[in-house]
Formats: C-alpha cells, structure tokens, sequence
C-alpha cells in the first residue's frame, strides 16, 4: 500500500472518529436533558400534592379569619344597636324633661343618619 492510501485511511479514520465523538455528545447532551424531563415529570405530582396542601392550608386559614370577623362585626352591630337603643331612651328622657339635645351634641355623621335612614 502507498503512502498516500495510508494518510488517506488515517484521514479517514481520524474524520470518522471526530463525526462519531460529535454524534455521541450530542446523544449524552440529549439523554441528560431527557432525564432532567422526566425526573421533572415525575416530580410534578409530589409538587402538585404540596402545592394543594398550600392551598387547602390558606383556604382553611382564610375561612378561620372569615368566621372570626363575623363573629366580631355580629358583636359590634349588637353593641351598635344598644348603643343606639340607649342614646334614644336618654333623649327622650332629656325631651321630657323640657332639655333638647345641643347641636353640637349630636355628631354629624349620627345627624346624617338621622336625617337620611342610612
């Protein structure tokens, strides 16, 4: 064999050996991003579980706060509504008695209210 057939199988075997090293890395690169995948596809139930579990625990914790606003703003009318019971029992008393209420006694959103209803 001559020289030149030698150099051109050694070019040959080098070019298939560079073609083959290329070919290989780019099926590693793609395994491993196959693999980040799937490892992310399995994964996503678990997150969707904890992520359900936030919300269960936000919605529970927001429905808590809920209650105890209701609870508190059903306290405040009741005392509102005795507050205001009381107020009027005293006016009346104080109309009896020949003593009407100062203007400046009544504060204006109570003198808006009376006027309007609401």
């Amino acid at each position: 064999m001559s020289g030149a057939a030698v150099f051109v199988g050694t070019l040959v075997t080098a070019l298939a050996t560079v073609v083959c090293a290329i070919v290989a890395a780019r099926a590693a690169r793609r395994t491993a991003a196959d693999q980040r995948e799937a490892q992310r596809l399995a994964a996503e139930p678990a997150q969707r579980t904890v992520d359900l579990a936030i919300l269960k625990e936000t919605a529970d914790r927001v429905d808590r706060e809920n209650g105890e606003i209701r609870s508190e703003l059903k306290g405040m009318r009741a005392l509102q509504r005795a507050y205001s019971w009381t107020v009027d029992r005293l006016i009346y008393r104080m109309e009896r008695a020949g003593i009407p209420p100062e203007p400046e006694d009544i504060h204006e959103l109570v003198r808006e209210h009376m006027r309007t209803g609401s």
